[in-house]
């Protein structure tokens, strides 16, 4: 069975802001990062609350691709 998980990002995980690849929109989310690959992605809120965790614990979400050179650090007021 197949259960959707609905909950807003953690503060704590860090907010980031990047342009996306493919239209150079910025968006705001949690930074997905592996040190030497040439990818990077940005879990945004709303694909969060898509995502789909299985019994097993296998995840299915969506990923944005962002621009490596235009990451930096989202902070709240």
């Amino acid at each position: 069975m197949m259960r959707k998980h609905k909950k807003k990002l953690n503060k704590n995980l860090g907010q980031f802001l990047a342009a996306r690849l493919d239209n150079g929109e910025l968006i705001k989310g949690c930074l997905i990062y592996k040190h030497g690959s040439p990818f990077t992605y940005i879990l945004t809120d709303e694909n969060i609350d898509r995502m789909i965790v299985d019994d097993d614990g296998n995840c299915k979400c969506k990923f944005v691709r962002v621009m490596s050179k235009d990451i930096r650090e989202f902070y709240e007021r």
